[in-house]
């Protein structure tokens, strides 16, 4: 059962209630600020009436609940009507995440090493300086 308040939520309403026949079971009980009808499933109607005062919801509650109210209908149950916290919206940030390309290895420096030519290599060769020989005609 919520906190006692000024409202209070009422269960196991016929659905063929309307909201002057829900005001008017009501109204001997006290000033009605506002009520009104939830509709549901078949069987599951319920009802939310604002008294003028907590006493007139309390006396309600306190001598009403779980008493037939309503021709056709069973038990009529009767609780204070929970204080609903105010909605906070969570909003949901997407923030595009770009696809990081893995970073090379870097390879470690490795200095080649200064290749001497072998000893057994070819020494330049000199072109011999002759003449071609004259062709007689």
């Amino acid at each position: 059962m919520g906190e006692p308040g000024d409202t209070i939520h009422a269960t196991g309403v016929p659905d063929s209630l309307d909201v002057e026949t829900l005001k008017a079971a009501f109204e001997p009980y006290g000033e009605i600020k506002t009520c009104k009808l939830i509709k549901g499933l078949p069987g599951n109607m319920a009802a939310m009436i604002q008294f003028g005062t907590v006493e007139e919801a309390t006396f309600c509650v306190d001598n009403l609940n779980e008493q037939i109210l309503f021709e056709d209908c069973g038990l009529t149950h009767i609780k204070f009507s929970s204080k609903q916290q105010p909605q906070i919206a969570k909003q949901v940030v997407k923030i595009p995440v770009k696809p990081v390309a893995k970073p090379a290895l870097a390879k470690p420096a490795v200095a080649k090493p200064a290749v001497a030519k072998p000893a057994f290599a070819k020494p330049a060769v000199a072109k011999p300086a002759f003449a071609k020989p004259a062709v007689a005609k």
